[in-house]
């Protein structure tokens, strides 16, 4: 049903997805990352606002995004900060982007260093941002009947779209007793009459 990881890990990426929206107080879709890493308190620096050299360094290091920890030199305190290229075309590719990479962040990634976690870090990490921009209890309540509908929906990309629905379709097939608390939170969440 999931990829390289455990289930169990899975289900506690997308506990965290739904811990973050309750932080972040969210109760609508489609999600914006912009918003949820203003809340968390990470910096977003948009490739287009760094110097010549700055931008062909992190242009290097990814062509979408990446993240790190930085001193703040004022404070002397450590903050999250994106990097993003804002000139990425698709809109969704570019959310995405910024979902993988509060993923990153949120689930302490940058904490302990371990290169060795690489592979798994990024796996859980895109598993974070497809969960966050249309997590497959929202799909269902949006009504959502082909990869176009979460596409239009939640503003993912075509091929993000066209996973989150096949994730959504296997959710499923799944038995209603397997229903979990934190889908259960999420739903509460975007519809309090539910």
């Amino acid at each position: 049903m999931h990829g390289n990881l455990p289930k169990l890990r899975y289900d506690e990426i997308e506990a965290s997805v739904v811990d973050m929206f309750e932080e972040c107080d969210v109760h609508t879709w489609p999600l914006d990352p912009y918003y949820i890493a203003s809340k968390l308190h990470y910096l977003l620096v948009p490739y287009s606002t760094l110097p010549d050299d700055e931008f062909l360094k992190a242009y290097n290091i990814s062509e979408d995004a990446y993240s790190i920890v930085e001193e703040e030199p004022d404070s002397g305190m450590f903050r999250y900060v994106i990097y993003f290229n804002d000139g990425v075309p698709s809109p969704g590719r570019k959310r995405f982007s910024l979902f993988h990479e509060i993923g990153h962040c949120y689930l302490g990634h940058h904490d302990n260093p371990d290169d060795s976690l690489a592979e798994v870090e990024e796996e859980e990490a895109n598993h974070f941002a497809k969960y966050a921009m249309a997590a497959p209890p929202l799909i269902h309540l949006a009504g959502c009947k082909c990869p176009e509908d979460v596409v239009d929906s939640f503003r993912t990309s075509n091929e993000a779209g066209t996973y989150s629905f096949e994730f959504y379709q296997r959710w499923c097939c799944l038995p209603l007793s397997t229903g979990k608390e934190y889908e259960r939170r999420l739903i509460k969440m975007f519809f309090p009459a539910a």
